[in-house]
């Protein structure tokens, strides 16, 4: 992620009815609303103009949910029920919360993510085939800053035969806001 401003409301990273990943204020934050709303927050600030590397990785059997930043665990918690989503948002919640910005190289998985793991791949753009892939956008379309009016569908990237895509919405896709942008950089 690379944060354009946070000092609005909560801008959603990805969101579905009952789970999310968001800042609160400037921290880093994710959540299941079963049980009351649970959630892992990073205790300290991202900042915004930089580059981040943001997963976070459940385990259903266990409740056991991590937050990492750069690879780092920044906080956990226990007890924290599963959800099942039929649909995600990507930077809103319903039309609202936007998160300004940039993004690269979103994933979701069926299987909880161990720290190596998460390490492992961070900087690495995927196959698409990998073991547990469900959903994975590496946002290599279009020009960056161009031209892409044709550009309105969000490719999804795994399985060639069942791909998610998703539909764009409030995209300019020309200039260089609200467009596709050239890729992100690696961390260390």
């Amino acid at each position: 992620l690379y944060p354009l401003e946070l000092n609005f409301g909560y801008p959603q990273i990805f969101t579905g009815t009952n789970t999310a990943l968001f800042f609160y204020g400037n921290q880093l934050s994710a959540g299941h609303l079963s049980g009351g709303f649970l959630e892992v927050r990073d205790p300290i600030p991202t900042p915004v103009l930089n580059w981040v590397h943001v997963a976070v990785s459940f385990d259903a059997a266990t409740g056991s949910m991590k937050l990492y930043k750069n690879g780092l665990l920044v906080s956990s918690a226990s007890g924290v029920l599963p959800e099942t989503e039929t649909m995600q948002e990507l930077s809103r919640f319903q039309g609202t919360n936007f998160f300004k910005g940039q993004m690269d190289e979103v994933r979701f998985w069926n299987t909880a993510r161990t720290a190596s793991e998460i390490l492992a791949d961070m900087n690495c753009e995927l196959t698409g085939d990998e073991p547990g892939l469900v959903a994975y956008y590496n946002f290599n379309q279009g020009i960056a800053n161009g031209n892409n009016s044709a550009e309105t569908i969000l490719l999804g990237r795994t399985h060639a035969c069942d791909a998610y895509t998703g539909s764009l919405h409030d995209f300019s896709l020309s200039g260089n806001e609200s467009n596709w942008v050239g890729n992100s950089p690696n961390f260390s």
